[in-house]
């Protein structure tokens, strides 16, 4: 008969959200001694960079569009009288 541990091991290969309902389980239970430490460790992990990453990517996006408003604001400044002209000129 194979561990507990060990079939959590093979669970997590062949089953992903079995082992992880298993892993809620366990720790809701706090039998501690049955988790599958290292996958979990590594789990947790990934999801700490996945979270880091989505924080990046949001204030990257925030900083792009800044940029791009307050460009297209001093562009339309410049160019107010410009872009009038041309609409009365292709108007005729």
């Amino acid at each position: 008969m194979t561990s507990p541990i060990l079939d959590l091991k093979q669970l997590y290969k062949t089953d992903y959200d079995r082992w992880l309902s298993e892993m809620i389980k366990l720790l809701k239970d706090r039998q501690l001694e049955q988790l599958d430490y290292e996958n979990l460790i590594e789990e947790l992990e990934a999801l700490g960079r996945i979270e880091k990453n989505a924080v990046k990517s949001l204030l990257l996006q925030i900083i792009i569009y800044l940029m791009l408003y307050e460009f297209l604001q001093l562009e339309k400044e410049r160019n107010a009288n410009h872009w009038a002209a041309e609409i009365i000129t292709f108007r005729v």
